[in-house]
C-alpha cells in the first residue's frame, strides 16, 4: 500500500498580470530585472515597491499589497534613499539597507563572500521581510560577473534565500550583447527574468520608455510583453509597439510571419503577437479594407 502524501502548499502570489492573471513574482522565488542605462530601472523599481507595499497597480501589473519589503540599495545617494523612506514611511513596511545609510559605508557586508553573507543573514533575521530587492546586483555583491567561482558563491547564497521563503528580485545591468552583464550562470536558477528593452526607434533623450519583456518564465504562465512610456502630466501609460503599422501593412499584403520578421528585424513570435493583438482589436480588418480601397483608387 502506497502511503498518502501531502500535496505541496501553493506559494503566495505577490505580483501578477492584470489581464491574464498569471503570476509574475511569488513567495520563495528568485527573479531578475535588467536593462541598459537610461531606461528607468530605479523608477520602475520604485513603482514595483508601491505595488508590493501599497497594493497599487502599475501598467499591466497588480498586487494585493501589504508586503514587507527589504530594499538593499548600494547605488542611490543618501538624499534619494531618505526620500524613499519618507515616501513609504507611513506604511512602515519598507526597510532599506545601504552603505550610505551606515556610519561607516565600508562596513557594508561583501555579499559575494561567506562572511558577509552570514552577517547579512543575521542582520535581516528580525525584519520579517517577505521580499528582498538587490539594487543593483554588482554593487550589492561586489564581484566580477565574469568570474565563475564568484557566481557559484553568489548563486548558492541566493538559492538559500529562496529556500527560506523570500521572494528575491535582482536589479541588474544589461551588457553590450543585449543580455545581462557578465556570465549567464545566474540565469540557471532564476524563476522569472524580465528585461527592459529600448522601444523601437527610441534614442537617448526621448524620455522614459521601455518594452517589458519576459526572457524566462519557469512556471509557464501566460505573461505577454508590453510597452510603456512616461509623460509628465499623465504618468506611466501603456503604448503600442511602434512597428505595429508596418507589421499590419505587410500582413495585409499577404506576407508571411517569417518574411515580416526578416524585413523588420523582429522575432517571429513578436510578429505573431502583434498580428494576434491587432485581430483581437479589429485592426486587421480595418487595415485590409483600407488596403483594398487604396488599390481600387489606384486602378
Amino acid at each position: 500500500m502506497v502511503p498518502a502524501t501531502t500535496p505541496p502548499t501553493p506559494r503566495a502570489t505577490y505580483l501578477s498580470d492584470k489581464e491574464t492573471g498569471a503570476t509574475v513574482l511569488y513567495e520563495a522565488s528568485l527573479n531578475q530585472l535588467f536593462a541598459t542605462r537610461g531606461l528607468g530601472k530605479s523608477i520602475v523599481t520604485n513603482a514595483l515597491l508601491k505595488c508590493l507595499i501599497g497594493g497599487k497597480d502599475f501598467l499591466r501589473l497588480k498586487s494585493a499589497g501589504g508586503l514587507n519589503v527589504l530594499l538593499v540599495d548600494a547605488e542611490l545617494p543618501p538624499i534619494q534613499l531618505q526620500e524613499r523612506l519618507k515616501e513609504f514611511g507611513d506604511m512602515g513596511q519598507l526597510k532599506i539597507l545601504s552603505p550610505y545609510l551606515m556610519p561607516d559605508p565600508k562596513a557594508f557586508p561583501n555579499l559575494s563572500q561567506a562572511e558577509g553573507q552570514q552577517r547579512f543573514t543575521e542582520r535581516i533575521a528580525g525584519l520579517d521581510a517577505q521580499v528582498i530587492i538587490f539594487d543593483a546586483l554588482t554593487r550589492c555583491f561586489r564581484f566580477d560577473t565574469n568570474d565563475p567561482d564568484a557566481w557559484l558563491r553568489v548563486n548558492d547564497f541566493l538559492t538559500d534565500l529562496r529556500a527560506q521563503g523570500y521572494c528575491v528580485l535582482l536589479v541588474h545591468h544589461e551588457g553590450k550583447n543585449g543580455t545581462q552583464r557578465g556570465r549567464t550562470d545566474g540565469d540557471d536558477n532564476l524563476d522569472v527574468s524580465i528585461q527592459l528593452e529600448k522601444p523601437y526607434g527610441w534614442q537617448p533623450g526621448d524620455g522614459l520608455a521601455f518594452k517589458w519583456k519576459y526572457s524566462k518564465v519557469r512556471h509557464g504562465g501566460h505573461l505577454p510583453d508590453f510597452e510603456a512610456s512616461y509623460e509628465a502630466e499623465g504618468g506611466w501609460r501603456l503604448v503600442e509597439d511602434g512597428r505595429l503599422p508596418e507589421v499590419m501593412k505587410l500582413h495585409a499584403a499577404g506576407k508571411s510571419t517569417r518574411a515580416i520578421a526578416t524585413a523588420l528585424d523582429m522575432g517571429q513570435s513578436a510578429v505573431s503577437r502583434l498580428i494576434r493583438k491587432a485581430n483581437q482589436n479589429g485592426l486587421a480588418a480595418l487595415n485590409a479594407k483600407a488596403g483594398a480601397e487604396s488599390e481600387s483608387v489606384s486602378q
